[in-house]
């Protein structure tokens, strides 16, 4: 009832306020879409290297590139905190990137494990997603403020412009591109129709699509709505919130003997300090942690700089 009293009140503030969206404004929607299309894609295959929580925890890297990103396109001043904060994130980051390169992987054998290399792989391109996802916040923040468009409309295009592309693009992409997957071409690095085939014959398979699909629906209406009364940089902060759960649960199902998970070994001390200076340098990135050598604006100067930038 609260989520939906608050969507209401956002909704009045708005009502009036805006035409309907021009063929311009539609179009300019599938730049976020891409760079979240393409993000998930790097992000998947970064995933297949490590492990569930060293991937969530890279994630929080992308607070570095959103802020860059919004110092180049919006404009947006970075104060000397913050940039301690960004410096205190890169070390973070290493901390756990090491640490997830030796941990080893639940259900793994010493033959089946993936290299050193195979995982610094993995790393990067976790990392190199959230540039592209940062370049998304970026732009729909952009799309909020300057093109003036409602939340859950941009919201409903994103997912619109994003099965256009899965269709048109990646899907007969990862078709025709040689894999390991029985194909009619011999092999594929996906066969969409095995894939259909599968979904609709397998009431499992079916029910963990339904709960991702309602799961990345909330999911995207909830940041956008945080972004609409907030910013890009702060959204970004807020992912790194769900890390400490993800972390636990796939502590406890490899404690429990299933078959995913994540053990606990020597280099998880590692990955425990990384989690611990990564959540630190958010809190002070937002200013909940003051130190006493910094000066943080007043609450006024947020309010004299977006009266300069209008």
């Amino acid at each position: 009832m609260l989520l939906l009293d608050y969507c209401e009140v956002l909704g009045s503030r708005k009502k009036g306020e805006r035409p309907p969206a021009t063929r311009r404004q539609i179009i300019i929607t599938a730049i976020p879409s891409f760079f979240d299309l393409f993000a998930s894609t790097l992000m998947t295959f970064g995933l297949i290297y490590i492990n569930v929580s060293i991937f969530q925890m890279l994630r929080g890297s992308m607070v570095i590139f959103s802020a860059i990103l919004s110092i180049i396109f919006l404009k947006r001043r970075i104060h000397g905190y913050e940039w301690f904060a960004i410096c205190l994130t890169i070390i973070a980051l290493v901390c756990i990137g090491t640490a997830g390169i030796f941990i080893p992987t639940v259900g793994q054998t010493e033959e089946t494990e993936y290299s050193a290399s195979r995982k610094f792989l993995g790393c990067v391109l976790v990392i190199l997603s959230q540039l592209v996802q940062a370049g998304q916040i970026v732009t729909e923040e952009f799309i909020l403020k300057d093109i003036n468009m409602p939340a859950l409309q941009i919201v409903g295009w994103e997912g619109i412009w994003g099965l256009v592309m899965m269709v048109l693009i990646a899907c007969p992409f990862a078709f025709i591109c040689p894999g390991t997957d029985p194909s009619p071409l011999g092999g594929s690095l996906e066969n969409i129709f095995d894939s259909f085939h599968q979904l609709f014959h397998s009431s499992d398979i079916g029910i963990v699509v339904a709960i991702f699909l309602v799961a990345v629906m909330l999911y995207n209406i909830f940041g956008m709505l945080v972004t609409s009364v907030s910013s890009a940089i702060n959204r970004t902060i807020l992912e790194a919130v769900r890390t400490l759960l993800i972390w636990i649960f796939m502590l406890i199902c490899a404690a429990a003997n299933a078959p995913f998970g994540e053990y606990w070994v020597a280099w998880s001390w590692l990955e425990l300090g990384g989690f611990i200076l990564l959540i630190t340098s958010s809190l002070m990135y937002n200013a909940v942690i003051k130190l006493p050598f910094f000066e943080y604006p007043t609450k006024e100067e947020p309010l004299l700089a977006d009266q300069n930038e209008n």
